[in-house]
């Protein structure tokens, strides 16, 4: 029997990510200030499971010149767009300099702008005059609003996300509010976090392909496996997505890091193939139901256990 390096070996377990330019599934990586080189590192080995590339925190403008530059061709290189926090274009409207901000976007080769609201004072016309008058400069459009988050409550939805999509925006960055008060680490805020998606995914469909959940620190992949379909996980678009945790993101998104409850792998990932037995019986695959596996290093294939 033909040997399989463990990749090929587990693929037939898992479901294929869609191929860039894709559009849902989507992952924006948050870059906090990563040096060039990882970053170079980061997208030759990962820049598959990228769409984009996003300069967090105002960081663009700490980065000299040839840096910037460098990094954008880089993104470029690996088709991963990359384009700077919202908060550099606030700035830029409190200095009334808006259409250079663009001008500057558009000379570093940079066609997407992202409008937020943290330092200025949008009223809902200026910000829907905003985003038309970039989207009409061919600018893609990113915007970001808030989800609140009180136990017992609904979920309250800022309806400026329905506006956001109406007027053109290709993203709604959401975040969920910390001021309610809730750890993101007890059992309610996981449960509630993947609740809230289902139920703002349902209330805006089929704009909801166009909204885009945080992920801001590793552990946050349980918020969204706890109590999740594999589907779901695999389909949803996730931004604020730390570089150095996309393996771990990608593993979660094909379901590997479903629920491992009673000492053993679920259904949702184990068993996809007619030759596999039922796992959630207890029953354990067959080894000659599979291809030999090759492990890295052992220079012989080894049966699949």
């Amino acid at each position: 029997m033909e040997s399989l390096p463990w990749s090929a070996w587990f693929a037939a377990d898992y479901p294929n990510r869609a191929a860039k330019p894709r559009h849902s599934g989507v992952t924006v990586v948050a870059d906090d200030g990563i040096p060039l080189s990882i970053t170079r590192d980061i997208l030759q080995n990962y820049a598959a499971f990228i769409d984009y590339w996003k300069f967090d925190q105002g960081t663009a403008i700490v980065l000299s010149p040839n840096q910037l530059q460098t990094k954008v061709a880089l993104c470029k290189e690996y088709d991963v767009k990359a384009y700077p926090s919202g908060m550099l274009f606030e700035l830029a409207l409190l200095r009334q300099e808006a259409d250079e901000y663009l001008q500057a976007l558009k000379d570093a080769g940079i066609g997407i702008l992202e409008i937020t609201s943290r330092l200025h004072p949008w009223t809902v016309a200026e910000r829907h005059q905003a985003l038309r008058g970039a989207l009409e400069k061919g600018f893609e459009v990113h915007t970001e609003s808030y989800i609140s988050l009180i136990e017992g409550a609904s979920v309250q939805m800022d309806p400026l996300i329905r506006e956001d999509l109406m007027q053109g925006a290709q993203y709604v960055h959401l975040y969920f509010d910390a001021a309610d008060g809730a750890s993101w680490d007890d059992n309610w805020a996981c449960s509630r976090r993947i609740e809230t998606v289902i139920e703002v995914s349902e209330h805006l469909y089929p704009l909801s392909t166009r909204l885009s959940w945080p992920l801001a620190r590793p552990m946050d992949v349980s918020s969204y496996r706890h109590r999740s379909s594999q589907t779901l996980m695999a389909s949803l678009n996730l931004h604020s997505v730390p570089a150095l945790s996309l393996a771990a993101v990608e593993a979660a998104r094909r379901g590997l890091w479903q629920s491992v409850g009673k000492g053993r792998f679920e259904e949702s990932f184990y068993c996809r193939s007619d030759a596999l037995a039922d796992v959630s019986r207890g029953d354990v695959p067959s080894s000659s139901a599979r291809p030999k596996l090759w492990f890295p290093g052992s220079g012989q294939p080894h049966t699949a256990r």
